[in-house]
């Protein structure tokens, strides 16, 4: 079904940026693959020390030697002693007594050893039997695996995509063509649902008193909400997995679907269980067509906040594996009662996958059927994530070290920080990659939201990006070679949206909060922001691709973004501003 503008907003246009990137590289060194597989990838990695034989000196004061064998040895001399004097007749009777009763202890263990050897033939032939037979189990489990892995690497071709945003009122950014809005995406997603709805929240925030002026846009939420009853009215099972309450989030809508009995209402205690909480948002229905995005359920999400999302539909392929997403948070919260040490043998075998980053998808969309791509999801933390896919971290990482021309960033919060534990710690997995990629000559720009929540602590942190920017300069420069040491560079600017004018501002509005990074090959879009908490205790997932035309839309949609009117590149005196 094609997404109709039901928005009484005007629909927009603007130009379209055609130059498509056709070359479908997933950027995954060797060492990421193997991280990926190994389950302790978090920690360092240790190098063995060898073990120095020490020989030790025992205290030998007032001990006599323990001397064993000298016992035996004066014990054999002393038998042989005493047999040297018996006479030749003894000697003759003791060896005709000792011959009789030799052959016939001879005898008796002739007999001992072919009883033993029979039953150690047999016990030979029945640990044989069970070895092939957990072989034969083993290999017949395994091709029935890779036959598994096979047929679920390529997707129908009937899936269709498009990206969606949220444009908050009074800022001027057009849509491009082919893109629509975060609302008509949830709705088309609800409307459409025959018999379940199963959404993944942070909170929930729909019903609203803005009405007025009606470009505020307090009616979006109003009509999800309107959207979610009608479908439980019409027989779909609503469920909305959702973070317990913290304070500061409403969670009143939440709690008015349960009590209305409209939802199955499950929350998580996500602090409980990781540390950190629940983020994600996803919408799926009919575990055909999903959202995925930075959109919280939140009527200022719709309205308010600049945000970025994919919906994608007609696709059981890639719904069905964002749901075992969805249902590893339902499995944490219902069955494991958000306690980790219920889990006695893992996540149950329907939650595991065989799409990730060494096995995805083979993808083409009944829309734009003149390209193809690869895609999987990653989540994150690796502790909520079943059998064989692909952690979130290592995804975003796979992305930067495979970018060999430019990488392009937009991110709300960027702190390399273990910014929310104790002690606080410096954290560099993804400053360290950004880094590395300068000197491969990769040309990195990077988006950072200012706004009235923005942390003090990224003032330095994008100070000394923008510096370090220039080190392939700067070297070039110094060392006056004929072969420069690199050509790459950062350059990271401020995203700021002004309030709007007409109305009183709204608490936690008016701010670039999409997730997302293009490099020149990949797409990453994600839910979570970039600091150590985000990717190590708090619930996210990420769409990673290579199809050309969405990896081009999302870059276009960047270079819009980074050109327009609300982003600037501090210098030194506006760095002082960024200190709220």
């Amino acid at each position: 079904m094609s997404l109709s503008s039901s928005m009484h907003t005007p629909q927009r246009g603007g130009s379209n940026n055609n130059n498509n990137n056709n070359s479908i590289v997933v950027g995954t060194p060797s060492y990421y693959h193997s991280l990926e597989e190994d389950d302790s990838f978090d920690s360092p990695p240790v190098r063995a020390t060898p073990i120095k034989a020490t020989a030790t000196t025992p205290n030998n004061n007032n001990r006599q030697p323990h001397r064993e064998s000298d016992g035996l040895l004066n014990h054999s001399y002393h038998n042989a002693a005493v047999n040297s004097s018996f006479s030749s007749a003894e000697d003759d009777e003791l060896n005709e007594f000792y011959n009789n009763e030799n052959n016939e202890n001879n005898h008796n263990d002739s007999g001992l050893l072919k009883f033993l050897r029979l039953h150690m033939v047999v016990i030979g032939v029945l640990s044989a039997l069970i070895i092939i037979s957990v072989l034969t189990s083993s290999l017949v489990l395994s091709n029935k695996r890779l036959t598994h892995v096979a047929t679920e690497q390529h997707c129908s071709s009937h899936c269709k995509y498009q990206l969606v945003e949220s444009i908050p009122d009074q800022v001027d950014l057009e849509l491009l063509p082919g893109t629509n809005y975060t609302v008509n995406a949830w709705l088309d997603i609800i409307n459409n649902a025959q018999k379940t709805l199963k959404i993944a929240a942070f909170y929930s925030n729909l019903r609203n008193d803005y009405k007025e002026p009606h470009n505020i846009g307090g009616w979006m939420g109003n009509q999800i909400m309107e959207a979610i009853v009608k479908a439980h009215e019409r027989g779909v099972a609503v469920t909305l997995v959702q973070n317990s309450p913290v304070p500061g989030l409403t969670h009143s809508d939440t709690d008015w679907l349960r009590d209305n009995k409209i939802a199955t209402v499950v929350y998580v205690d996500w602090g409980a269980a990781f540390g950190g909480v629940l983020h994600t948002k996803m919408l799926i229905s009919d575990d055909v067509r999903f959202y995925v995005g930075s959109a919280n359920l939140d009527w200022t999400s719709l309205a308010q906040v600049k945000e970025l999302g994919i919906y994608v539909s007609d696709c059981s392929c890639l719904a069905g594996d964002i749901e075992k997403i969805w249902g590893a948070y339902k499995y944490v919260g219902s069955n494991l009662k958000s306690n980790l040490k219920n889990m006695a043998h893992g996540f149950p075998s329907a939650l595991e996958t065989k799409i990730n980053i060494h096995h995805p998808l083979s993808i083409s969309f009944a829309n734009d059927p003149s390209q193809s791509g690869k895609m999987f999801f990653s989540s994150g933390p690796q502790a909520v994530n079943p059998l064989e896919r692909t952690n979130d971290i290592a995804a975003l990482l796979s992305v930067i070290n495979g970018a060999t021309r430019t990488l392009s960033i937009s991110v709300m919060d960027y702190l390399p920080l273990d910014t929310y534990g104790s002690p606080r710690s410096f954290w560099g997995e993804i400053e360290d990659a950004l880094k590395n990629a300068i000197t491969r000559n990769v040309t990195v720009q990077m988006l950072i939201s200012k706004w009235s929540h923005s942390s003090d602590l990224q003032v330095p942190v994008i100070s000394s990006l923008n510096k370090f920017g220039s080190f392939c300069k700067f070297s070039n420069t110094k060392n006056h070679t004929s072969n420069p040491w690199c050509t790459g560079s950062i350059t990271v600017k401020l995203f700021e949206i002004p309030d709007a004018k007409g109305y009183e501002p709204i608490p936690f509005t008016r701010v670039n909060h999409a997730k997302f990074m293009v490099s020149d090959n990949t797409l990453y879009l994600s839910t979570s922001n970039w600091s150590y908490d985000y990717f190590y205790r708090t619930a996210g997932v990420s769409l990673v691709t290579t199809h050309p035309n969405i990896r081009q839309t999302v870059q276009d949609i960047f270079t819009r973004d980074w050109n327009s009117a609300y982003v600037a590149q501090p210098d030194n005196d506006e760095m002082e501003i960024l200190s709220y």
